[in-house]
Order: C-alpha cells, then structure tokens, then sequence
C-alpha cells in the first residue's frame, strides 16, 4: 500500500507517496511540479521543502527545495565554495552504503531530523553558505515517522529499542 504524507506550505497542500513525483493542491486542482522528485517524507523549515528517502534513486537522500517556493529542485554541481547560491536546491546523502534507508524526516526548533533505522542526524543551518550535518547518534535510529514529536521542547521519537528524547544539545537518551 501507499504511505501518503501531506505537508502545508506555500499556501498548497504538498503530498509525497514514495510513487509518483512529489504534487500539490492549491485548492482547487492538484499538479505536479517539473523536476520535482518522488519522495517519501516530507518536512518544511526556513522557507524550504525538504524531500527525503527517494525511492529507485537513492533512499539515503534528503533532497532540499530552493528557498521561497517548491517549484525549483535542481541541485547544482557547484553548490559549495565561492559559487554557492544560498537559496539554490542541495541534497544531502547520509550514510547510503549502510544497507538502510530514511525512514523519519521532521522539522524541528533543532533542524531538520533525519532518522535511520540505526542511526540519527540533524540538518542544521537555513541555506547552503551555513549548512552542516550533525550526527546525532550512530546506533539509536527511528522506526516510525509518525512518532517523531516535540514533548515540552524535546523531540522525541520511537526507536529500535524505546523512545528516545533530543533536547537540542546533549546526546539522544531512553
């Protein structure tokens, strides 16, 4: 069956199935958007979209909008050093030879959470002059996106072996 996630941005419902590119309704109509990849989660921070787990492509990418609007997905060869555009797409691969794939993407006050099922790690930053990537930890991951939520200003989430708590500087805990 199909996993179906929405996502509200840019005054359009945007709707990922892991089958066909990534879509959206304005209310009225539903279309896709050229170039736009099929992705299976969905998160949205600082004016961005943020695609992730792209199945028959690569299911470790998180492949990132440009800044303002979800019409432009693009990634550029040369988006680091001195010709980097900030607000140009980017896409990020975290650790695609371990054999697993993105299985939890969520926006946070932290960043923008991606879990593994072994393994967890946060975009930081609002564009590409100040990303960077932080592992959060190598062996706690997440099994279910659904349950990735801030509790009192702790994201939370479920794991192989419990629930996990990140309060934004110390390392994931039970």
């Amino acid at each position: 069956g199909y996993h179906i996630q929405t996502l509200a941005a840019f005054s359009k419902l945007w709707i990922a199935d892991g089958a066909n590119p990534l879509y959206y309704w304005d209310g009225n109509s539903t279309s896709t958007v050229a170039g736009a990849p099929i992705c299976t989660y969905l998160a949205f921070k600082d004016s961005r979209i943020y695609c992730g787990n792209i199945p028959n492509v690569e299911s470790s990418e998180v492949i990132v909008s440009s800044a303002g609007g979800g019409s432009y997905w693009t990634v550029t060869q040369n988006i680091a050093g001195l010709n980097a555009v900030d607000n140009s797409p980017n896409s990020f691969l975290f650790t695609p030879d371990d054999g697993d794939v993105i299985t939890c993407l969520a926006a946070t006050p932290f960043g923008v959470f991606v879990g593994k099922r072994l393994s967890s790690q946060m975009i930081k930053g609002t564009g590409n002059l100040n990303y960077e990537i932080r592992l959060l930890d190598p062996k706690i991951g997440c099994v279910d996106n659904n349950s990735v939520q801030m509790v009192y200003g702790v994201l939370t989430w479920l794991g192989v072996d419990g629930v996990y708590g990140f309060d934004g500087r110390s390392s994931p805990h039970l």
